[in-house]
């Protein structure tokens, strides 16, 4: 029986090149640890662009097979061993330009795909992870964990040696692992059709700017608001005559909705926005709770009843339907002024600033996270959205201090970031319009949480042959 280095095609460190463009460099995507998680759920937004020699690049460009394999960085303590691994797939390659390598605190490791099937061998890595077998490879050194890479080469044997039997058990996983993958992509362009209409509704204002041409035009009110029409719906004035034929009841839904814009835009200190409009600070939109982790001395505070949020759990989560930590019922309660309901808005204000995510079910936090629990449930997806937007991340991250080791966004301060508010017809409007979308996103959420259930469960089961 052989041992994976057996295997081995190819390996090699990692990269990390310079920050900025210098002759004889070139422009690479580098993988680091960190963003495992993030591009296995299709989010390709964090990987750096750094620049590097074609020489180093080319011994280490990934090809779709490779397993990355992060070495050094992980802590046992925070629930994160080292040796956390990554399939490489033709869509990673295809996300992230031309030239795509690992990061220098990981190495790639590229098997003979003749003999062996690397997505088996990611696969029972994942598996090791699972049961913290992984754990044995990892030592500590200066603070910082690293992974016994050539002796993992060593020591660990395929589960199963046969092909055939390797692709059929990766096919199952496989099968998995794509619709999880396509509920995922569901979710992003759903967020993206929500981001897209709150955009033109509430940063543009398009309704409104559409009314006040129309008035300066000199046409009538009835006018103007058709003019809001064509700008809420996208649609021509003869498809609106159409509409109003064909389906009278959405016509009048539509004209509705027009109605309810302002057709003048005023100036409210300093800010250009529609009239009847205000700026509104987040403490007067709801309550704002800042979490607290409670007591590790006292075990009995944790156990499997009330998700307990800390800031890597809002990594590209809509909704928060997956926790790496939970609490008691008796560690929840041991401070009840810190629960918050479902559909509250939790704001990432310690060292990563900026992340936004929704409660899924009652909830606890860390003190990193700030929450908003809305005075109006028809609220939440205006917050949300709101807080998500491009500029609001910047604000948020500007107003945050310490400097570049630790930025630090206080309570109070985040109590009193305003934000431009309409009217609450309007926000309801917004609310009904929006609501099923981010149902459907919960529901396909809370699926990805069972489906990758139902894969953990099946993992060893499969790669032990008992199934």
């Amino acid at each position: 029986m052989s041992n994976l280095r057996t295997y081995v095609v190819h390996t090699i460190g990692g990269g990390w090149g310079k920050e900025t463009m210098e002759e004889n460099l070139v422009k690479v995507s580098v993988i680091r640890g960190t963003d495992f998680p993030k591009l296995e759920g299709l989010n390709f937004s964090s990987v750096p662009i750094r620049f590097e020699t074609l020489k180093k690049i080319e011994s280490r460009t990934l090809q779709v097979g490779d397993l990355i394999i992060e070495v050094s960085g992980g802590s046992a303590s925070s629930g994160q061993r080292t040796g956390r691994c990554l399939y490489i797939t033709q869509e990673i390659l295809d996300n992230l330009g031309k030239y795509v390598i690992p990061a220098s605190f990981c190495r790639l490791l590229r098997l003979d795909k003749e003999k062996i099937n690397s997505k088996f061998i990611y696969y029972q890595i994942a598996e090791m992870h699972l049961s913290d077998q992984i754990g044995i490879y990892e030592n500590q050194s200066t603070g910082i964990s690293n992974f016994q890479f050539n002796l993992f080469l060593d020591e660990i044997f395929p589960k199963i040696t046969d092909l055939s039997t390797q692709n059929s058990i990766v096919d199952i996983f496989n099968s998995i692992d794509q619709k999880i993958q396509l509920n995922t992509q569901i979710n992003q362009t759903l967020e993206q059709i929500a981001q897209a209409l709150f955009k033109s509704w509430f940063v543009d204002f398009d309704p409104v700017r559409a009314k006040v041409q129309a008035v300066s035009d000199g046409l009538s009110l009835e006018q103007a608001e058709l003019a809001a029409m064509q700008a809420i719906s996208g649609k021509t004035p003869e498809e609106l005559t159409a509409l109003s034929q064909a389906e009278p009841d959405r016509y009048a839904e539509l004209a509705e909705t027009a109605k309810a814009f302002p057709c003048e835009m005023v100036e409210v200190d300093g800010v250009e926005m529609p009239k009847g409009w205000n700026l509104k600070a987040l403490s007067d939109l709801g309550q704002i709770i800042c979490g607290k982790t409670p007591s590790k001395s006292n075990k009995e505070f944790y156990g499997n009843d009330v998700p307990f949020i800390k800031i890597p759990d809002m990594h590209n989560q809509v909704f928060i339907t997956q926790t790496t930590d939970n609490l008691s019922v008796a560690g929840a309660n041991s401070q009840s002024k810190k629960y918050i309901p479902p559909k509250s808005i939790c704001v990432s204000c310690i060292a990563t600033v900026g992340l936004v995510s929704m409660t899924s079910k009652p909830s606890h936090t860390n003190q990193q996270i700030n929450s908003i629990i809305p005075n109006d449930e028809k609220t939440s997806e205006f917050l949300y959205l709101s807080l998500k937007q491009p500029s609001m991340t910047k604000y948020l991250k500007d107003l945050a201090s310490g400097g570049s080791a630790t930025l630090n966004l206080n309570t109070s301060t985040f109590s009193k970031i305003e934000i431009i508010t309409p009217s609450k017809e309007i926000i309801d409007i917004f609310h009904n319009k929006v609501f099923y979308t981010f149902e459907k996103v919960l529901s396909n959420s809370i699926e990805n949480k069972r489906l990758a259930k139902t894969r953990d469960l099946l993992l060893p089961r499969l790669l032990n042959g008992e199934i």
